[in-house]
């Protein structure tokens, strides 16, 4: 009767073991999973801003191409302009005097400008502009 109980008990020791190894093989697998998700989901929030990059240079190039008619430089100027910067903005930028805008225009807005001629002078230095 001794050997059963202590066998019994051994038993029930291993059970014990056995479910809590399971269950926190499980909440590992659970974490392991969530985790998992979580960066999926960061994974598919960066192609969606990545598509929305794609769709406002696409926009740039193509009211570049209106205007000008000048598919490679048009092309190299949608890459190089910051993502806020729209064509028109661009226009914007390059016909009015830097004077004029440093003193009606925030940092913000003088940094685009700044990025604007100097994406214009990267494409025109490729030799886009001829």
């Amino acid at each position: 009767m001794k050997f059963i109980k202590v066998a019994g008990n051994s038993l029930l020791t291993a059970l014990l073991m056995i479910s809590f190894l399971a269950t926190t093989g499980a909440a590992a697998s659970k974490e392991d999973l969530a985790e998992k998700i979580r960066l999926l989901e960061i994974q598919i929030q960066e192609l969606r801003e990545l598509k929305v990059q794609k769709r406002a240079t696409e926009e740039k190039e193509l009211q570049c191409v209106q205007v000008t008619d000048n598919k490679k430089m048009c092309s190299c100027l949608a890459e190089a302009l910051p993502q806020e910067v729209t064509f028109e903005q661009y226009v914007h930028h390059l016909v009015s005097t830097k004077e004029n805008l440093k003193n009606e225009s925030p940092p913000a807005v003088q940094q685009a400008v700044d990025a604007s001629i100097a994406a214009r002078k990267h494409c025109v230095n490729r030799g886009f502009l001829n």
